[in-house]
């Protein structure tokens, strides 16, 4: 049987260095020969033998698949994806991380991907504490989700921290448009849209909606991919 050209693309595409790697440190043998993570273009990979890596889902080859190119215009050869996993990471069914994109999960801190998890590239999601996302999110590129403010801002009486991190939470069936920013604490329901470019700072309790920066822009409106 003859590939076809873009199968044939995407097998040239992978590292198979990396993906041997990481299937093999994270995965008994019996499960690292079926390859359920696999590793495309230049990736970095820090903290592999101390994070973990879970999967709540059958393991199939190419259930996670890291650095994947998805997005024309990124520079294959220069733009590079950052795996930084010291955490733990739930995967609960398939899960696409676009190339250029940094996932950190710090020490202690826990990051859930629902089913049909897609993330297109050069994002970056920053996960202190916890970070959940339910199934069928779709990520655009350029976004920032982090869970924390990173440096602390500390009462001058009584040297509390003021801006402790905060848990995010994404339901099910949420698309983020591109060049957005989702900050701490923030809960969105299921069955949202995130306008391109927007700024997310307090929870979208409504479903069906098209929310920007200064909330719902739109209502009773759904998607699909």
């Amino acid at each position: 049987m003859r590939l076809s050209r873009h199968l044939l693309t995407k097998i040239i595409e992978i590292d198979l260095f990396s993906t041997v790697y990481l299937n093999f440190i994270m995965f008994p043998f019996s499960k690292a020969i079926r390859f359920p993570i696999l590793i495309f273009g230049k990736v970095t990979i820090k903290n592999v033998r101390k994070g973990r890596l879970v999967f709540n889902c059958p393991l199939t080859t190419g259930i996670l698949q890291i650095g994947k190119r998805s997005l024309g215009f990124l520079d294959k050869h220069n733009c590079r994806t950052i795996w930084n996993v010291a955490g733990t990471l739930y995967v609960h069914g398939k899960a696409s991380i676009g190339q250029g994109c940094c996932v950190e999960v710090e020490k202690d801190a826990v990051m859930t991907l629902g089913r049909n998890f897609n993330v297109t590239g050069r994002s970056v999601l920053l996960c202190t504490e916890q970070i959940t996302f339910g199934d069928d999110c779709l990520l655009s590129w350029d976004l920032l989700i982090m869970d924390t403010d990173w440096h602390k801002v500390i009462s001058t009486t009584d040297g509390g921290i003021l801006n402790p991190s905060k848990p995010i939470n994404i339901g099910s069936h949420v698309w983020i448009g591109c060049r957005s920013l989702i900050l701490k604490g923030v809960n969105i329901s299921d069955n949202v849209i995130v306008a391109a470019n927007s700024t997310i700072s307090r929870n979208i309790d409504e479903e069906f909606v098209v929310v920007g920066s200064n909330g719902v822009l739109k209502e009773n409106v759904g998607w699909e991919c």
